[in-house]
């Protein structure tokens, strides 16, 4: 099977840092799979993302990619003077969407009602749902969403983690990262500590549930 990502052997730290913030990561992701990443707070897990994004280079290792890539920052990324649909279509438009299915991402996204808000005045958690739709109307197969959990409230990470579940279940790679651990959804789990990515099993009691939705 193609794989959508592999890291070989990945080395990264801060210049003039004495410590590795990466070290020997070694991860594939493949078509249909969901990925969750945890670890504290600057473990490193978005440095990791910028890493397979391309916006930053290991210091040694191999990073290998499809491309393009669908990335959803945990930084607020798109145009706060534009309205929700505004945004939308823009992208939209450079990924040869039509407005048609750019009202349909708002709706799956929770985001019906907003269309003609500005970004601006929107509250933290619908402008990370704005930004989880942006990346919606990317065709790419790999999709990354750092700290995907940050400033959503509980209906909206639910939201989230069915619309990443049936994007696997099409066929596409998901990565997610997060300060928390999500034993309920079914994929990967790694754990991020002290520069070492750690293979996690699903507890026996959470796998029988049968994940999301059961």
């Amino acid at each position: 099977m193609v794989q959508l990502l592999n890291l070989s052997g990945v080395r990264y730290r801060i210049k003039k840092s004495a410590s590795w913030m990466l070290n020997e990561v070694n991860l594939t992701v493949e078509p249909g799979e969901l990925v969750v990443i945890s670890g504290r707070s600057g473990s490193g897990k978005t440095a990791l993302v910028e890493l397979i994004y391309g916006l930053r280079k290991p210091f040694s290792g191999h990073v290998e990619t499809v491309q393009p890539i669908a990335l959803v920052t945990q930084a607020f990324s798109l145009y706060s003077d534009l309205t929700v649909m505004e945004n939308l279509e823009f992208i939209g438009a450079i990924n040869g969407v039509s407005s048609q299915f750019c009202q349909e991402v708002i709706t799956r996204t929770g985001l019906a009602g907003f269309e003609k808000v500005r970004a601006a005045h929107l509250t933290a958690g619908h402008q990370r749902m704005l930004q989880v739709a942006a990346g919606l109307l990317n065709p790419a197969q790999l999709m990354l969403l750092d700290e995907w959990d940050s400033g959503l409230d509980p209906i909206q990470q639910a939201t989230v983690t069915e619309l990443c579940t049936r994007l696997s279940l099409e066929g596409k790679g998901i990565l997610l990262t997060s300060s928390r651990e999500y034993p309920e959804l079914d994929g990967s789990h790694y754990r991020l500590e002290d520069g070492r990515l750690i293979r996690k099993e699903i507890l026996p009691e959470v796998e029988m549930r049968g994940g999301i939705g059961s």
